[in-house]
């Protein structure tokens, strides 16, 4: 900010600089001071935010998914000319869906399916394996 004050002496008016002036350096020094903090406040807020929501309590417990080795096979082969009656024969010979997942657990099912080719090549996941 600019202030001038008018000196008379002599009936002379003599104009003098009372406070520092504005150059382009301190703008640009005030201006990185001001967004190099709010980057910080930023950062700070989305580091709180993901430490919310992805922290585990210290009393949670992580459900142990382990399958004994010896109650079922560990590798089943289903041979046939229907996908989906292969999946579910080869799924009951290694003990059913209920030996890896509980009632009230979410699944997703990603099918390999990026390929452009047809499931007669046998490079995707046949889409009758998924349908049900």
């Amino acid at each position: 900010m600019l202030c001038y004050v008018i000196v008379m002496s002599d009936y002379t008016p003599q104009i003098k600089k009372s406070a520092k002036s504005i150059s382009r350096r301190r703008v640009l020094i005030g201006a990185g001071t001001v967004l190099g903090a709010g980057a910080l406040c930023a950062g700070g807020y989305v580091t709180y935010g993901l430490s919310q929501r992805f922290a585990r309590d210290e009393m949670a417990v992580i459900p142990d998914h382990r399958v004994s080795p010896h109650a079922a096979p560990r590798m089943v082969v289903a041979r046939g000319v229907d996908p989906a009656r292969n999946v579910h024969a080869a799924v009951e010979r290694m003990g059913g869906m209920k030996r890896f997942i509980n009632r009230n657990d979410v699944v997703l099912v990603k099918p390999n399916i990026g390929w452009l080719r047809t499931p007669a090549h046998a490079a995707n996941t046949h889409p009758e394996t998924v349908a049900q």
